[in-house]
């Protein structure tokens, strides 16, 4: 069983964009449905568009529209070239997040996680990580949906790497809201026991309708 380190632990990274698009391809393996569609976005995708490409020129021809022969193409080389272009959206967003030139430094202690940059602090406690995930390239401290904490691997050592999972087991756990409040829960009135009807009421209905219909008229 590996020891848990000294607190607090400190690491200063500058973030790459390489660590961001490992960060956002292991956030898109967290269900069945992102996992999907990254797949075929990688793989279909550009095969199609391969297959595009091959179908145009094999139409081209006399009495073949260049309209058509241009459309089925373009779509293929879109296609085939949509890697490229799902790189160039991380890229743009990578540039948008980041702050300071990607330079951090995170320390750990027994009440969380502080993180600073040059005009920037933040603290946050373990309760408010609802669980970490990992690779061969980085950490996952998730916050929320869509939101998380990157911490890469290739600035830790090994024994490092093997403390930081240690660390995040221990603190990371659904021990740690055991002393939380209980959730309200609020009461509802019991409901209202509904009238029984008497099964011969319609039928003394239906009675005093014919006998009001059979009394004679004056």
């Amino acid at each position: 069983m590996i020891e848990l380190p000294p607190m607090p632990v400190r690491i200063d990274f500058t973030l790459s964009f390489d660590d961001y698009l490992a960060a956002q391809r292991l956030h898109n393996t967290r269900s069945w449905g992102p996992r999907t569609w990254q797949v075929l976005n990688r793989t279909l995708v550009p095969a199609l568009g391969v297959l595009f490409i091959v179908l145009g020129l094999l139409i081209i021809g006399p009495g073949v529209s260049w309209f058509a022969i241009c459309y089925v193409i373009g779509s293929g080389v879109f296609s085939a070239c949509f890697p490229l272009y799902l790189r160039y959206r991380y890229k743009r967003s990578y540039l948008r997040s980041l702050t300071n030139g990607g330079n951090c430094s995170v320390a750990f202690d027994p009440e969380g996680i502080q993180s600073a940059g040059k005009n920037t602090r933040s603290e946050i406690g373990w309760k408010a990580i609802t669980h970490f995930r990992e690779n061969d390239q980085i950490f996952l401290l998730h916050l929320a949906p869509g939101r998380f904490l990157t911490i890469p691997k290739r600035v830790c050592s090994s024994v490092q790497v093997e403390e930081l999972q240690a660390l995040f087991a221990s603190c990371i756990t659904p021990q740690s809201h055991q002393n939380d409040p209980p959730p309200l829960r609020l009461r509802h009135p019991p409901p209202r026991p509904r009238p029984r009807r008497n099964p011969l009421s319609h039928f003394s209905l239906l009675a005093s309708v014919f006998r009001c219909e059979k009394e004679p008229k004056v």
